[in-house]
């Protein structure tokens, strides 16, 4: 009679888990999974992408929600249409002097960025709050202009450097000062 030694191996055998571990045999109770609305990698969840070698970098020197100024947790998304094509944790101890720039990725004809930005587009931005866990749509104020300061209408191109005053969630409502509804914030 032959016998089979069977080798125990530890670890997470949970395939949802961030750390599956597809050799583990024994569920050792170690695995771990994403705060709710973000993956694996702390990402926000309408904010994962692929990134392409084809990029332009969109910086804005501030970057608000109602006026106030995003906090260090909270994240800048880049979008073509519905599709997220860039994204950045708008934390600005990290970045060149306070200020951040974001990737925007541009479609390289495979697979991971079908749908991208293509020379020509202007992309849309979504800002996310982590303290509210809420995305926000959001508009550029102020001029777009290039690296030499020159206007320009914020189009994508490959190797672009694109510059704005402010990124800011969208307020909607009455802007007319005479109205009984105005809205001083929007």
């Amino acid at each position: 009679i032959d016998l089979l030694e069977v080798v125990s191996i530890l670890g997470c055998n949970e395939p949802s888990a961030c750390n599956y571990d597809e050799t583990a045999n024994v569920d050792n109770g170690s695995c771990t999974y994403p705060e709710a609305g973000y993956n694996c990698d702390g990402i926000p969840l309408e904010f994962v992408y692929h990134q392409s070698q084809l990029q332009a970098f969109y910086t804005f020197y501030s970057v608000t929600i109602n006026h106030v100024d995003v906090d260090s947790s909270d994240w800048v998304g880049v979008f073509k249409d519905n599709v997220c094509v860039g994204a950045l944790k708008w934390d600005t101890s990290l970045c060149n002097s306070g200020v951040c720039s974001v990737v925007a990725s541009g479609d390289e004809n495979s697979e991971g960025t079908t749908g991208y930005l293509i020379p020509g587009d202007i992309p849309s931005f979504k800002i996310f709050d982590a303290s509210d866990n809420k995305y926000y749509d959001a508009v550029v104020t102020g001029n777009w202009t290039d690296q030499n300061g020159n206007s320009i209408n914020g189009n994508w191109n490959n190797g672009g450097l694109i510059f704005a005053d402010n990124l800011q969630n969208m307020i909607l409502g009455c802007t007319d000062v005479n109205a009984c509804n105005y809205n001083d914030i929007a």
